[in-house]
């Protein structure tokens, strides 16, 4: 059942050939199910080639004929390799993707490879432009991909719909009901937009990282778009020095400037658990890192305005703090 689904893989790119393919996937994982799960693997046959390098030939000769133009004879040898379930699943997986791809081109008519021979990274690439985040998702997971051009493409989108008509807002209804992480009753289509765009940074980030977070932020800066509260909020838990660098780095000096005093504020205790701090400035405490090097480039730029009354009052608050 394996090897028909491989077969039939190589040789269809059609939505029937796919839609086998994914059927024989299925039954091969049934069948590995029944049996004890120590044994639950099989055996796959690959043919290694064994021939001269072409990188080693003489100019002019050629590596598959001869001088009197037969065709050479390739050694061979036969190798197994050993899938495991899990593999097995992966695999369905890509070809559950393709086939959904196939199904949404043939419904809006739009043009695109989505042939089997895709590769992971390629079918991540085609499911975000699809709006299937939620494929995606499981795509990126499975094969250890990078999850941040899946939040950045929901990301622009969301900016994008929020600064479209009522009639494309409306009609952004058909792809988020295909994306089914978020399980909020919302009234718009914004509103679901920015929420499972929520759902995706919260299931993607991995535990005390903050790169999933950086690259939605990164994406809204560019875009000239503001910061959500929620992703704030989860932010200054995460990684509060990397959100400064933000701020500073793409010219919000007033947002700098608040945000370092309430993060000094925090270390000091006032509001510590929204930074992520487990315990706060005193003597008989662990120490507290702090960014200082950002604050004294906060400092010089802040100085850099200071005939601005808002910058003004911003700077003397942080230098009574620092």
């Amino acid at each position: 059942m394996y090897e028909c689904a491989m077969r039939l893989g190589t040789e269809t790119y059609s939505h029937a050939g796919l839609k086998q393919q994914a059927k024989c996937y299925l039954a091969c994982l049934n069948v590995l199910k029944l049996v004890n799960p120590n044994y639950a693997w099989i055996v796959k046959p690959v043919f290694a080639h064994q021939s001269k390098p072409s990188a080693s030939l003489n100019p002019g000769v050629s590596p598959k004929h001869n001088i009197d133009g037969d065709i050479l004879t390739q050694s061979t040898k036969k190798r197994m390799d050993v899938l495991e379930m899990k593999q097995i699943e992966n695999e369905f997986l890509l070809v559950s993707a393709r086939l959904k791809l196939t199904n949404k081109k043939e419904t809006s008519g739009s043009a695109g490879f989505t042939g089997p021979t895709l590769s992971a990274n390629e079918t991540l690439a085609l499911l975000i432009s699809a709006n299937l985040y939620g494929d995606a998702v499981q795509i990126a997971k499975a094969f250890d991909l990078d999850r941040r051009g899946i939040v950045e493409g929901l990301a622009s989108k969301c900016v994008k719909l929020s600064r479209a008509k009522a009639t494309e807002q409306d009609a952004a209804w058909e792809w988020l009901k295909e994306n089914t992480l978020t399980q909020t009753n919302t009234a718009s289509t914004v509103e679901a937009a920015w929420s499972l765009l929520q759902d995706l940074v919260k299931d993607l980030e991995r535990e005390r990282q903050s790169q999933v977070h950086r690259a939605v932020a990164s994406r809204l800066f560019s875009l000239g778009a503001s910061l959500p509260t929620w992703l704030v909020a989860d932010y200054k838990k995460a990684n509060p020095a990397e959100l400064l660098r933000l701020f500073l780095n793409n010219g919000f000096l007033d947002l700098a400037g608040n945000f370092a005093i309430e993060y000094i504020a925090a270390a000091l205790g006032k509001g510590k658990e929204y930074f992520g701090f487990t315990s706060a400035i005193h003597a008989t405490a662990p120490p507290v890192w702090l960014p200082f090097n950002l604050f004294d480039q906060l400092m010089l730029e802040l100085q850099g305005h200071i005939s601005n009354p808002h910058f003004k009052k911003v700077n003397f608050k942080t230098e009574i703090l620092v």
